[in-house]
């Protein structure tokens, strides 16, 4: 079985409508001065993060439309024309400092996220299978 090699990441929000358990305020220890988002990599993708040139494409926002209960993503059920060429995105750290979103780096995401889905976090997660054990 070939091992993908992609991003390992993990995004959690606070619930806003919801008091945080004490397991969740554990994983989430949200410092002074960081904002509601926290977005966790491990330590073997940062370098890949801060090197990769990563594009986006414009899409008209008509047929685009949030899935999942709660949503997860935004997708299109029929195709799209993009509005433009791709365009490059930049600097995904600094992105993340002008978003105020809380770039954690950790030597093994397991442990936090286990913290975290035992919470009241909004959360998601992209390719956690390839995160350490």
């Amino acid at each position: 079985m070939m091992r993908s090699r992609g991003p390992r990441l993990g995004r959690f929000r606070t619930a806003r409508k919801t008091r945080r358990s004490s397991t969740s305020r554990r994983a989430w220890r949200r410092p002074a001065g960081c904002g509601p988002r926290v977005h966790a990599i491990e330590y073997g993708r940062l370098k890949p993060m801060m090197n990769v040139r990563l594009y986006a494409y414009r899409l008209p926002a008509g047929t685009i439309q949030p899935i999942g209960d709660p949503p997860t993503a935004m997708v299109s059920t029929v195709p799209v024309t993009p509005l433009g060429p791709p365009e490059p995105v930049g600097d995904l750290p600094a992105l993340h400092e002008e978003a105020g979103i809380q770039l954690r780096v950790l030597d093994r995401l397991w442990p936090f996220w286990d913290e975290v889905i035992a919470g009241t976090l909004e959360l998601s997660g992209i390719r956690l299978r390839n995160a350490r054990r």
